[in-house]
């Protein structure tokens, strides 16, 4: 559908300048457009209008509606479970501003790379839970408290960093 739109678009905008162009310019289409009836005018007038409210309002508000399911589903192709979409919400907003991670949008340079560490989940549930001294950064421990956000956390972070090998046919 959005594709289609999209097409729409700018069939609509190659429609418009071959008009202007076969009038000889703007000041023949505007001579053209304003020679016609007031019935004429009105009709051109309530087509704009269509025409502006279609392409400013509805093809922006479908391409950001319908593409918002697929924007939670996954990341650069990989497909996230229930609690990665949770641990990645909660990194963003708690281990972002120090650690690197694509997936994430986040480019901190405090802690650690985790798109070049690759950490385990145990190296992952640890650093939470103990928290890491070494280095030039100090991660405290305890940082999410909840076992919950821990978990969520860690899965997001394991599946963005390991990849399951993409299955042929799909």
């Amino acid at each position: 559908m959005a594709v289609l739109l999209f097409i729409l678009l700018w069939v609509l905008v190659a429609l418009a300048i071959f008009f202007v162009a076969a009038r000889g310019g703007p000041r023949g289409a505007r001579a053209t457009l304003q020679t016609q009836s007031h019935a004429g005018r009105r009709v051109a007038a309530v087509l704009f209008a269509i025409l502006y409210l279609g392409l400013g309002v509805a093809v922006p508000l479908v391409l950001l509606i319908g593409a918002h399911h697929n924007a939670n589903a996954q990341i650069n192709g990989v497909r996230l479970s229930a609690d990665a979409k949770k641990g990645r919400k909660i990194f963003g907003d708690v281990c972002g501003a120090c650690h690197t991670l694509s997936e994430a949008n986040a480019v901190g340079k405090v802690g650690p790379d985790l798109d070049q560490l690759k950490p385990t989940k145990q190296l992952l549930q640890s650093a939470i839970v103990q928290g890491r001294q070494r280095g030039n950064g100090t991660m405290p421990a305890n940082l999410l408290p909840d076992p919950n956000d821990q978990r969520a956390v860690v899965d997001f972070v394991y599946e963005v960093t390991h990849p399951a090998p993409a299955t042929p046919g799909k």
